[in-house]
């Protein structure tokens, strides 16, 4: 699961039977969360591992009771979405049965109503489900399969955070006056009320009520159109294939709707273009860094460190309170937890001052020591010779 930079997420860890699933929840800052799970059920699953599954989507109102989105196949090609019931000829007391009961009793809303798997001539299913607990799921596109894989692409549009980037600003530091800065820095920092603070809180707030005013005086604020920047900014691609995928995604959608063998071929030489054509873009992108990477060696940095590291944030984190156990989310409860913990097994040093240690003359004391470089240089020739 890949979550945008931009946005604060961290992985939940559950212990459940079912194991093919992970939940990770999403924050944007403002106070808008959501928890997002995927899972994997397996089309040879066992009625014991269905039963697990349940279990653990039965569990998750009460674990999670804010916005919850879950995502994944689950394998049920016998449930018609469209009226949520079952297809013909199925047991009653199936487990697509209970999985559809699960949904009703717990009130969540199955949102992809078309196919989702399709492969030669058998018949299109609807295996893979976006599932939500409220209604903020504006739109599901269905969007043709990675690679080789028959299964579809969903590309999911969903409202839940308002985020005002528009107005967001941020310091030009390139363009501000720091000789007038340090010259208010000078004239506002009072070293007598500095020093003269009760604590390190205290002394911290002052400093940074001081420099927040200097800065805020001499350096411009821009506007951070950082948002606007989309990937293709990034990574260009030329026009020619956006359309190339744009095609390839109708000639899959339309190969579902009829079934026709030669819209299959189609897509299918639609598809290996659309690979070569990426692959051509990815060699030629890393030929001409590779070429520059003298000239120009912090491009080729920038594009190694893109392909080595990962930002992760911390997680949430379980502590007991009393008896109870309960999961901290917020960055400012972490801190205070880390806090207190490293302050209860710090060593707390005496109040009273050291006793000054006398000083001692030592009776049995050596004479002066005269040294000059000569008997020095014959003894280091010496060593070497001998050497």
């Amino acid at each position: 699961m890949y979550v945008d930079s931009n946005l604060t997420s961290s992985q939940l860890e559950l212990v459940e039977e079912f194991d093919e699933f992970i939940f990770v929840k999403i924050n944007d800052g403002l106070g808008n969360t959501i928890t997002l799970g995927a899972f994997y059920r397996s089309p040879s699953s066992s009625l014991e591992n269905d039963n697990k599954l349940l279990v653990l989507l039965d569990s998750l109102p009460v674990k999670f009771p804010g916005k919850l989105l879950l995502v994944g196949d689950f394998n049920f090609p016998n449930i018609s979405w469209s009226k949520n019931t079952l297809c013909n000829n199925v047991n009653v007391n199936s487990t697509s049965q209970k999985f559809v009961t699960c949904l009703s009793d717990n009130f969540w809303s199955q949102n992809v109503t078309f196919a989702t798997r399709a492969r030669g001539s058998q018949t299109p299913h609807t295996l893979d489900l976006v599932i939500s607990n409220d209604d903020f799921i504006e739109d599901i596109f269905n969007l043709s399969p990675l690679g080789k894989s028959d299964h579809s692409v969903l590309h999911c549009v969903w409202k839940l955070f308002n985020t005002a980037t528009a107005n967001v600003s941020k310091f030009n530091y390139s363009k501000g006056n720091y000789a007038g800065l340090c010259e208010f820095l000078r004239n506002n920092l009072d070293d007598c009320y500095y020093n003269s603070c009760d604590s390190v809180d205290e002394s911290w707030e002052y400093l940074k009520s001081v420099l927040e005013s200097g800065m805020n005086l001499f350096i411009p604020l821009v506007e951070d159109s950082a948002w606007r920047k989309k990937k293709s900014w990034q990574f260009p691609i030329n026009q020619s294939f956006k359309k190339l995928i744009k095609k390839k995604h109708r000639c899959w959608t339309r190969f579902q709707q009829n079934k026709d063998k030669k819209q299959l071929n189609e897509y299918k030489r639609l598809r290996n273009l659309v690979r070569k054509e990426s692959r051509t873009i990815t060699d030629n992108f890393q030929f001409k860094i590779a070429k520059t990477c003298k000239s120009n060696p912090k491009k080729f940095w920038q594009h190694v460190r893109s392909k080595t590291t990962s930002s992760s944030g911390m997680g949430d984190i379980r502590v007991l309170d009393g008896a109870v156990s309960k999961t901290v989310s917020s960055d400012l409860e972490k801190a205070q937890i880390f806090s207190e913990y490293f302050s209860n097994i710090y060593t707390v040093e005496s109040d009273v001052a050291f006793n000054r240690i006398l000083n001692i003359l030592l009776q049995n004391s050596i004479n002066r020591l005269f040294l000059t470089k000569f008997p020095i240089s014959d003894l280091l020739v010496s060593c070497m010779l001998m050497g």
